[in-house]
């Protein structure tokens, strides 16, 4: 049952498999009769929907996915979900999460600035996500944990990157905690060690004090950053730079001339302040925390990530603008999209 117009219309839905994609068919026909848009699927049938069709009713009905290489069968009641993660799973489900089932190559990304920056960084490196079939799905926070069953070597073999946060917090000091480099698709990322975190899930990281990393610095990532790195196969792939998003892309010098124009087109007065505070510091650290605290960290009426991330990307639509792409960034492009993973200047 599908949902169009504030009705509810019965839609007959069955997947074929034709020409390395999955067809619905009884889409178009409902498409056609609702003006060409859906606005959203009745719960059950997009449960039905997004676990192929009721394969869990029968499993002699499997999916088959394009690896890139081969097609294989694929049996979601296959994969094995954390206690509660399944529910949970079904319950971010939506339209526009319900993409991640029919994609060749997925990048998933923490929330809505994240989402409308990515096909804008990557048309900055030269990758056109659209003609690679990436699909760019925000979790709408940390629960990367209930999609990331669903790929991998036991599961959906397709190229998938996520970008998340380091969230760095203060490095302990027990000098047993254990130490690894990071690396970003076998790139080092900004040239920093990156310590695995030794503070555990139940600790409250919200009372540590902030973390404003300096490219070159060695960080001690968040618990949850640390735990997403055990997902990673030859499939998936976790990407994270020295703290958040914006703090990572205001710490190239290039960078925070023209998201102070971008801000100037939400908050012009904000943006006038801002431009002499961050003047004012000595350095790159320095400067992008002064900047990213004036946006985001503020006592009151804090800029809006997702209309910031908007503006920022028409401005970098211009290719006159100089704007450098973090490269932790570019190697979960070029992860998704399976391009060598030298850094674009």
């Amino acid at each position: 049952m599908l949902k169009a117009g504030g009705r509810l219309e019965q839609a007959r839905i069955s997947l074929s498999y034709r020409d390395n994609w999955i067809d619905v068919e009884g889409f178009d026909e409902f498409l056609d009769r609702n003006g060409g848009s859906v606005v959203e699927f009745d719960e059950a049938a997009l449960i039905r929907l997004m676990f192929v069709v009721g394969e869990a009713r029968n499993p002699h009905h499997p999916a088959k996915v394009d690896t890139g290489a081969a097609v294989e069968t694929f049996l979601p009641r296959n994969v094995v979900f954390k206690k509660g993660k399944r529910e949970k799973l079904e319950r971010y489900l939506d339209v526009t999460r319900a993409e991640l089932f029919f994609a060749r190559r997925v990048i998933f990304v923490e929330g809505a600035a994240e989402l409308m920056m990515v096909n804008a960084l990557a048309k900055r490196i030269g990758c056109d996500l659209r003609q690679h079939g990436v699909s760019v799905i925000s979790v709408e926070g940390l629960n990367f944990d209930s999609f990331l069953p669903l790929f991998g070597d036991t599961a959906l073999k397709i190229p998938v990157a996520v970008l998340t946060d380091a969230d760095p917090v203060p490095p302990e000091a027990d000098p047993k905690a254990e130490v690894g480099v990071v690396a970003a698709a076998d790139m080092p990322l900004a040239a920093s060690a990156v310590e695995s975190a030794a503070v555990s899930e139940e600790d409250d990281e919200d009372d540590t004090e902030p973390v404003y990393p300096a490219l070159g610095d060695t960080i001690t990532v968040s618990a949850n950053t640390a735990k997403m790195k055990g997902y990673e196969d030859a499939y998936v792939k976790i990407f994270h730079g020295l703290k958040t998003f914006e703090y990572d892309l205001a710490l190239e010098a290039t960078n925070r001339t023209v998201m102070l124009k971008a801000l100037a087109e939400l908050h012009p007065k904000i943006a006038k302040s801002l431009a002499v505070t961050v003047d004012e510091q000595v350095d790159d650290a320095a400067k992008a925390k002064a900047l990213f605290c004036g946006m985001f960290e503020r006592p009151k009426n804090n800029v809006q990530k997702g209309s910031f991330a908007q503006s920022l990307a028409q401005v970098i639509s211009d290719d006159e603008v100089d704007f450098t792409v973090p490269t932790y960034i570019q190697a979960a492009i070029k992860h998704a999209c399976q391009l060598a993973a030298a850094p674009t200047p």
